[in-house]
């Protein structure tokens, strides 16, 4: 649990017994937000939203009228779908440094410690082999073969569905959709304390290669 402040504190209950294992996902929030304005204007991008919610909905609080002024005008007006996504980064944001401070993660020792896992989307779509053999190995728990065949059928199954197709998955590398921004917008919104905050929280940068070194979260932590 995770409250949406800075000076919060985000709880978690180790099981007792067991070696307990957390994984966080995240993506670079800008990469998001401008990923969600396609969803929105082009019904094609995200056919199942646009079937549930209609090809013409747009949310109330968001501007369409061009990505920039989506962006711009969204990262300042809560409830619009930027503000939104920068909303739940923040909340991921003071879950890891919560963690990292409340002595969590491994502190304790033993089988009661914590793992907790730091994966990031850019690493999954650019490189699935690698991502998803390095997550299976940092989880643990199983017999080395064991993991081998996880590996192996987590491949076959979904190394495909890591590839541009030409409607929502343009270009699955990292920055491409920071580059469809104009270079004002991206200067704003890099001036905007808060943004560039939660962005070096996460791990990410503005500039290539968009993804920074990242901190280990604790005695038993890993980042992906």
């Amino acid at each position: 649990r995770c409250e949406s402040s800075p000076t919060s504190t985000c709880s978690w209950r180790p099981m007792r017994g067991f070696h307990a294992v957390l994984v966080v996902h995240t993506r670079h929030p800008i990469e998001m937000m401008v990923s969600a304005y396609f969803c929105i204007v082009d019904a094609k991008v995200c056919p199942v939203r646009n079937k549930v919610l209609g090809k013409r909905f747009v949310p109330k609080n968001d501007s369409v009228s061009s990505l920039d002024e989506f962006m711009l005008a969204g990262i300042r007006r809560p409830g619009s779908t930027p503000h939104s996504i920068l909303v739940r980064s923040e909340k991921v944001q003071y879950f890891l440094a919560g963690f990292r401070a409340s002595g969590d993660a491994g502190a304790r020792g033993g089988c009661g410690a914590t793992t907790l896992i730091h994966s990031k989307y850019e690493r999954m779509v650019d490189d699935f082999n690698a991502w998803s053999r390095e997550l299976l190995w940092a989880i643990g728990g199983v017999p080395e073969q064991r993991l081998d065949e996880l590996h192996r059928f987590l491949v076959q199954r979904y190394a495909d569905d890591f590839v541009p197709d030409g409607r929502h998955k343009h270009s699955l590398k990292v920055g491409s959709n920071l580059a469809k921004l104009h270079t004002r917008t991206l200067s704003e919104l890099s001036r905007r304390t808060r943004v560039s905050r939660c962005l070096e929280a996460l791990g990410y940068t503005w500039q290539p290669p968009f993804i920074a070194p990242s901190n280990i979260l604790g005695g038993a932590g890993t980042a992906l």
